[in-house]
């Protein structure tokens, strides 16, 4: 058996204008090929309603 290693890369902009949580996470796996999705919430702090979590 063969495992293989997939990074997936994530920054911190934004980071203190709200909370939340955030996942990645494979699908499916055939042969070479992964399919893969991320689920996460965010909530903005009070007065910061308009920025983003990138």
């Amino acid at each position: 058996m063969v495992t293989e290693t997939a990074y997936v890369n994530n920054n911190l902009w934004g980071q203190d204008d709200g909370t939340g949580t955030q996942c990645v996470c494979d699908t499916s796996r055939s042969g070479d090929t992964i399919g893969w999705g991320t689920n996460y919430t965010w909530t903005s702090k009070a007065g910061k309603e308009n920025s983003v979590k990138s």
